[in-house]
């Protein structure tokens, strides 16, 4: 009955007027405040009591906008003298699933790599001499966009240059993986042939490829050993060098480790979930289930302590923790719980005795 019911949203009561009660379900419609709003549902009759609690976190959602194309740098019909240059892009309205691709003399030359703190989409091209004709296209789940523009690229009249070398791919030179092989991709311009060139590992050299025609240079599937890996390029010709220096640090993952001390018996269905989970950020990186749903724990990240306390059915309980960090450890202990049988007792009081052939039991 309606009269056992208590409900309320954020601490204060819903009188009864509001909400139906039909078929032992509760129907409310209401409007949400922004954030968390709390509701808890109590009942009482003459066998006892319960109450449950719910969270509801309300957000509003973004407008979904299409991306766009900002400014262009090298600037647009602009003339330049090297022959491999990077392009930037400005790329406004960049959300997760974001696809910036740039085409060159109408090829497409891959995606640019998008730096989420300027905004700045970047990508390291070989120009042809004369008129270079680009393209930058951005594209998401909210629509595309696109900016065309044209570099020209006048070769310097100098005597005589040293080699250049430009990183490609990736763009930085400071890098940090958990591979135990990686692979590079630089520019290397003004070398006669393959000689002029040399590429080691921390002092020893490795092999590589060299296009006289595309001036690509690429390391394919250095090996790597843990820490720092000095990957090192040197080119020469007649009239001096140059080098580039790679530092790859190969780091090693330290997955989550749990560890349940608790029993997997229980002569109760309050059962007290003892157990220590290592690795992890915070409690955010753990969840708690028991019989496939999500229960409140406290975890303490000092020491990595782990407790719940759960209430337990009859027969196998399912209890599974799972910790996220550089890799995904679930930990699962059955917990098999009977319910005490109460032993029938009989009380017979009449007496032993009796005067008469009736006799009342």
């Amino acid at each position: 009955m309606k009269n056992q019911i208590v409900l309320k949203q954020n601490g204060v009561i819903v009188t009864s007027n509001h909400y139906s009660y039909t078929n032992q379900i509760i129907l409310y419609n209401t409007t949400l405040d922004l954030g968390n709003n709390i509701f808890e549902v109590s009942v009482l009759n003459t066998f006892g009591s319960d109450s449950k609690m719910a969270i509801v976190n309300y957000q509003q959602l973004s407008p979904c906008t299409a991306p766009t194309v900002g400014y262009i740098a090298p600037q647009p019909n602009s003339t330049v003298t090297t022959e491999i240059i990077t392009i930037d892009a400005q790329i406004n309205n960049f959300i997760s699933g974001t696809a910036v691709n740039l085409i060159h003399n109408g090829l497409l030359v891959g995606n640019m790599s998008f730096n989420s703190t300027t905004s700045i989409a970047s990508k390291g091209v070989v120009l042809t001499q004369g008129s270079n004709s680009f393209q930058v296209h951005v594209s998401n789940e909210c629509g595309e966009n696109q900016s065309t523009f044209v570099i020209n690229y006048k070769k310097a009249n100098v005597p005589c240059v040293n080699p250049t070398i430009s990183s490609v791919s990736p763009t930085l030179l400071s890098i940090s993986t958990e591979q135990d092989i990686y692979s590079l991709e630089l520019g290397v311009t003004d070398v006669n042939n393959v000689a002029s060139i040399v590429v080691t590992n921390g002092g020893v050299s490795i092999p590589f490829s060299y296009g006289l025609a595309d001036h690509i240079l690429q390391i394919n599937n250095a090996s790597l050993i843990e820490g720092v890996n000095t990957i090192k390029i040197v080119a020469t010709n007649d009239c001096g060098s140059e080098e580039l220096i790679y530092l790859i640090t190969r780091t090693v993952c330290n997955p989550p480790v749990i560890t349940i001390s608790s029993g997997a018996t229980s002569g109760s269905s309050g059962y007290k979930l003892i157990g220590n989970v290592t690795n992890v950020s915070s409690s955010g990186d753990i969840t708690v289930t028991l019989n496939g749903t999500a229960v409140n724990f406290s975890y303490t990240s000092a020491t990595g302590g782990l407790v719940a306390g759960l209430n337990l059915i009859d027969g196998t309980n399912v209890i599974v923790i799972t910790a996220n960090g550089c890799e995904t450890v679930v930990e699962t202990l059955n917990v098999v719980y009977t319910s005490p049988c109460d032993v029938p007792v009989i009380t017979i009081s009449s007496g032993a005795t009796s005067g008469s052939s009736g006799y009342k039991l």
